[in-house]
């Protein structure tokens, strides 16, 4: 069963991101998506069959980690210009947020019941005569932290200028845009990243130094100017983007366009 769904010589794989969003390159992403998924929880499945829930494995601390996986979100026809789209049409926040998944669906909620059973035997017995006016606060507060696919702090909003807003919504994972995809000039890349308090210093060779100096981190990163372009590569652009993720907890939401100042 494993080497059928895994097999990529029909081209089940086949993952067309860097061509322009069409409804065709769209359904072929969607579909590789599936089929990997489909390979992935077989993995999961025999590994647990074998292994069991993998008490005191590194393997288990990498798969109940809270990285996510990122779908495409199905195909709508783009919106026209000054044209406000209806109610019901075209994927929504909460449609995108649906597609986000964990790294593995069996032991992150094996590890989510861990979780919840130790916190209730630690939990002092609730007051029996405290009332509330519907659902119980705590009930809420239960339901709306299972549904958050992102357990990351909450981030900051930057306001940058277009140069830098369209270098991140290259480097970042954005399902509900479908422009198409593109190189970004290092130049621009720098420009993006100081704009949101990065100091950036040139190192040796290719490297360059990102430091943070108005922000609520103290992790510093690295990234290679590309040569002899100047320009980085989407997957590599991509490959940024996710780094952010890991270092900082950075999304592609987290960054709007400025107000111009007025004269």
């Amino acid at each position: 069963m494993m080497g059928s769904t895994g097999r990529p010589s029909d081209k089940k794989f086949g993952y067309p991101v860097w061509k322009r969003r069409t409804k065709e390159n769209t359904d072929i992403m969607r579909q590789s998506e599936a089929n990997l998924d489909a390979f992935w929880s077989q993995v999961d499945k025999l590994m647990f069959k074998k292994a069991g829930d993998l008490t005191g494995i590194a393997v288990r601390k990498l798969l109940t980690q809270p990285r996510i996986l990122q779908r495409t979100a199905p195909w709508s026809e783009p919106v026209k210009p000054n044209v406000k789209p209806s109610s019901g049409h075209g994927p929504s926040e909460d449609a995108a947020t649906s597609l986000i998944k964990p790294l593995s669906e069996i032991y992150f909620d094996l590890e989510s019941c861990t979780s919840k059973k130790k916190a209730s035997s630690t939990a002092p017995p609730p007051k029996s005569k405290v009332k509330t006016r519907g659902a119980p606060e705590s009930n809420r507060s239960s339901h709306t932290a299972e549904a958050e696919p992102n357990p990351a702090d909450p981030q900051p909003t930057f306001a940058v200028d277009s140069r830098a807003l369209k270098v991140f919504r290259t480097v970042f994972f954005m399902p509900l845009l479908t422009a198409v995809p593109g190189e970004v000039a290092w130049n621009d890349f720098v420009h993006a990243m100081i704009s949101t308090w990065f100091g950036a210093e040139k190192l040796y060779g290719s490297v360059w130094h990102f430091t943070p100096s108005k922000l609520e981190v103290e992790r510093s990163i690295q990234f290679h100017e590309p040569h002899p372009s100047g320009k980085i590569p989407f997957r590599i652009a991509r490959r940024h983007g996710r780094r952010l993720y890991r270092a900082h907890g950075w999304h592609g939401g987290m960054f709007a366009l400025q107000e111009k100042a007025v004269a």
